[in-house]
């Protein structure tokens, strides 16, 4: 199928995007993740969890068929433009506005996948912990970019029709910025949870659950026969299946992939598990005749080591 495409202008920046060339590597590296990127910001603004599972990506395959231009050097402010051209939301995946939302979340016709990544970029900017745009694997592609500069990409600049006094930014500090959120939110876990089951939206994967407590949380129905589920809408339900939790440690989503019709035993399974603390980074091993940064912490008391080296080496001893 034919689609109306919308142009993004998208300005990269950096050494490997100056002059009349540029460096194939740094390009690669850059559409590469913006499209992974891409993914996972249209999963997660759709389904409220950038997890990738079958059915929605071929609903949704579409919305994100990304085509570019390369326009050449940008001669007033440097670096090299492209256009990234991209079917509307409501032309690519027009099901999506056949049924109804959750909490309130209405996906506009208009948008293009770029703006939903915008939405999500804009999350991290904040360091908006509390934020439903951002579970753990979309923060982890995010964190990619961290890599950005090394490969001579200083920054990319994504025009879009919601983002385009103020275009999405895309550089190394946004890498960063996700890595330390990952780093910050719990890990998923296995749960079972009582609750009403609400509503059903979005290709009749999305639910709400509501909880006894008065409390809602958004569902995400893995397997691919749904009939299952279907029929207990309207009904109390004990789910199973991986609860997972933003960067504050409240409740995202739950990935369900059990389910069955609630019984007074089930009392037990009413309220939502508190998240367990969040893994923090694990110290690699020193590869194979790399100097341990501990021996160079000798001398410092004995005044050997100036300020500027004290502060080099407590860097190499927090990398090691």
């Amino acid at each position: 199928m034919t689609f109306n495409t919308i142009e993004h202008p998208i300005r990269l920046t950096g050494s490997a995007f100056e002059g009349r060339g540029y460096d194939p590597g740094a390009s690669a590296f850059f559409w590469r993740n913006l499209e992974k990127s891409l993914f996972d910001a249209a999963r997660i603004t759709v389904f409220g969890s950038s997890r990738r599972i079958g059915r929605p990506l071929r609903e949704l395959s579409d919305a994100w068929a990304l085509r570019i231009e390369d326009e050449g050097p940008d001669a007033k402010l440097g670096g090299r433009v492209f256009l990234a051209l991209l079917p509307t939301i409501g032309d690519a995946a027009p099901k999506l506005f056949e049924q109804r939302s959750l909490f309130g979340d209405t996906l506009n016709r208009d948008d293009t996948v770029l703006d939903w990544l915008g939405d999500v970029t804009a999350a991290v900017w904040r360091e908006d912990r509390e934020s439903t745009l951002l579970d753990t694997e979309l923060l982890s592609q995010l964190a990619k970019y961290k890599r950005a500069s090394i490969k001579g990409l200083k920054e990319a600049d994504i025009q879009t029709r919601r983002y385009h006094k103020h275009p999405v930014r895309v550089n190394a500090e946004l890498g960063t910025k996700a890595e330390e959120l990952v780093h910050e939110t719990p890990p998923a876990q296995v749960a079972r949870i009582k609750g009403f089951l609400n509503q059903m939206a979005y290709l009749e994967r999305s639910l709400l659950l509501n909880l006894d407590a008065g409390h809602k949380l958004r569902v995400l129905w893995e397997p691919e026969n749904i009939e299952e589920i279907k029929a207990l809408l309207g009904r109390h339900v004990l789910l199973e299946g991986k609860l997972e939790f933003r960067p504050n440690g409240q409740p995202l989503i739950l990935l369900a992939d059990r389910v069955r019709e609630a019984t007074e035993r089930d009392e037990a399974w009413s309220q939502v598990p508190r998240a367990a603390a969040a893994a923090q980074p694990k110290a690699r091993l020193l590869l194979p005749n790399e100097a341990n940064p501990l021996e160079k912490l000798s001398g410092i008391l004995d005044g050997r080591v100036d300020d500027e080296q004290f502060t080099r080496m407590v860097e190499e001893f927090s990398r090691a």
